[in-house]
């Protein structure tokens, strides 16, 4: 039977947004902050966080809050802290931490203002921070003690429903990212404040869930983002001692795929949301890093530090791309001769948005087609 009218459509719409994807462009916009020292540390949509030090490079940081491109922060500094962060966004709800006056860090949750925030450090707990935010759950660490060794925790919107994700197998656990029902980060090997070397870690809630995904032939991995379907990080080879690659995973140590570009000397992936990976590569020649957005390989590895110069008029010497949303939109920072900015590169178009609304546009000409026939 020779295909349809709409198998034929779906699948040139298909063939043209993947050319789309691949030849994807990308706006940077500074994100507004005082002058001028700041982080953009993570993105959903039109928002992002970070946290803004002033005028100063050694000012106290505040966590603070882009509601779009356009619009100047809001600040989330909550009173009673000395400095504060902020790391990740998902919808309304922001993570991250607060160093509580003459005492230690505490995770903190906000939902879009300072007076909002809600204080996730667990009793019996010398330190906490929450790195990352879903739609129902908060993922960082703590300590028990100050120097001890670092649990991976899990929060359900307070410090009550923290749940210890530490297995005994590491000698000290740490999450770093949570998307869906997963949450990545690392498990240490050898003493808590000196560790040997590290293993990249998933679970799925609850510490009995923890997976592996430490591959044959690697001496040290992390993950460093994504969470329930895709994990990304980085991890060092027993043949090349001392060169990080980029790596990405789909649950298991044997799905790993090396993000490594030929080009660079060493990389490193900080985050993953749908089809993007984002995070950092050094030149053989340069000792910097610059900002990349990968698409799961490593010849898909798109330059986003050399869009900066050319889109903004400033000189920069480095950068780092540290979140992106499913979208691919990505936040960092970048620094220049004048301080470092909070940076967004929106991509333009949005291959997602490009798909529903192609997609929704070719199901109302079938039906009607359907409807006259």
């Amino acid at each position: 039977m020779p295909p349809s009218f709409r198998e034929i459509s779906f699948a040139l719409l298909f063939l043209a947004l993947c050319q789309q994807v691949d030849a994807a462009e990308y706006h940077v916009t500074i994100l507004d902050s005082e002058p001028s020292h700041a982080n953009g540390n993570g993105i959903d949509g039109e928002a992002a966080v970070g946290s803004d030090r002033g005028n100063t490079r050694t000012g106290t940081p505040h966590a603070v809050l882009w509601p779009n491109p356009s619009e100047s922060f809001i600040n989330l500094h909550p009173s009673g802290f000395g400095s504060s962060r902020a790391f990740d966004i998902y919808g309304s709800t922001q993570v991250g931490d607060g160093f509580f006056t003459g005492q230690n860090y505490h995770a903190l949750l906000w939902h879009g203002s300072a007076e909002s925030v809600v204080d996730l450090h667990p009793q019996g707990f010398h330190s906490s921070t929450a790195n990352a935010v879903t739609e129902k759950t908060q993922a960082g660490a703590g300590k028990l003690v100050n120097n001890g060794a670092y649990h991976a925790l899990l929060w359900y919107g307070t410090a009550e429903s923290v749940i210890d994700l530490h297995v005994t197998d590491y000698s000290a656990t740490y999450i770093w990212d949570a998307v869906g029902e997963g949450q990545v980060g690392w498990g240490a090997f050898g003493p808590a404040n000196f560790p040997e070397y590290y293993h990249a870690l998933l679970w799925r809630g609850t510490a009995e869930s923890v997976i592996d995904l430490h591959p044959t032939g690697y001496i040290t991995t992390f993950a460093n983002g994504g969470g329930e379907s895709v994990q990304v990080g980085y991890g060092i080879h027993e043949t090349m001692p001392g060169i990080s690659h980029a790596l990405l995973w789909q649950g298991t140590a044997e799905s790993v795929v090396d993000l490594h570009p030929a080009e660079f000397r060493s990389t490193n992936a900080e985050a993953a949301a749908g089809i993007w990976q984002v995070g950092r590569g050094y030149q053989p020649d340069n000792s910097r890093p610059r900002a990349l957005a990968w698409m799961g390989t490593a010849e898909s590895v798109i330059d986003l530090h050399s869009l900066l110069e050319d889109q903004t008029g400033l000189a920069f010497s480095q950068s780092l791309a540290v979140d992106v949303d499913r979208n691919g939109n990505v936040v960092g920072w970048g620094d220049s001769a004048s301080g470092r900015y909070a940076i967004r590169w929106t991509l333009v178009p949005e291959p997602t948005t490009l798909l529903l609304a192609a997609i929704a546009c070719l199901v109302d000409c079938t039906r009607k087609r359907r409807i006259q026939t």
